[in-house]
């Protein structure tokens, strides 16, 4: 007997997967999906930059960002619960828009729909315990020009590109591991 080795970075990429089925059923590429450290998924998408084809591959994307915790909730290696983990679902976007303009142009019509095919997809993983959206802990932000923070606000843009962003801060997911006889 022994138990199924999924980890959580695997579990969010099906996770993503299903949410690139609902999102691009034609292609099935976006949205395009990277996790690791902030650093790592930068300097990933600063090399795609330097390709002819791949620098037209990045956006939008869903970003699992690392580190996080996984804490054993008394079940051995079967059930853990993750505090908090961080995803951003971002896209490019004009940097002379205006709010208005971010809303009408990026958020609207390719960064919620994804924010919302991402929400269905958590339900049905198999691999975590929710059962529906309302069961789903988390806060959002709208991040209109996704960069650095400071205390005024957004100063300068994290990558090379001028993106808006959806940040979430997902609570206490329930990983499950199954035991394989």
């Amino acid at each position: 007997m022994s138990v199924d080795t999924r980890y959580f970075v695997d579990v969010f990429g099906d996770i993503v997967s299903n949410v690139r089925e609902q999102y691009d059923p034609v292609s099935d590429k976006e949205p395009y999906y990277l996790y690791g450290h902030i650093l790592d998924i930068l300097d990933r998408l600063s090399i795609k930059d330097e390709s002819s084809t791949l620098k037209f591959e990045k956006y939008p994307l869903i970003m699992l960002i690392q580190d996080f915790e996984e804490v054993s909730i008394g079940r051995g290696a079967y059930e853990y619960n993750i505090p908090e983990v961080k995803v951003i679902i971002a896209t490019e976007t004009d940097p002379d828009y205006d709010s208005t303009k971010r809303y009408e142009n990026t958020f609207k019509p390719i960064l919620y729909p994804i924010w919302e095919y991402l929400l269905k997809s958590i339900v049905r993983s198999d691999y975590l315990n929710i059962t529906s959206i309302e069961d789903i802990e988390y806060s959002k932000f709208d991040r209109v020009f996704w960069g650095k923070e400071s205390v005024y606000g957004v100063t300068s843009n994290n990558l090379n590109d001028y993106l808006d962003a959806i940040e979430i801060k997902f609570k206490n997911l329930k990983l499950k591991k199954y035991l394989n006889c």
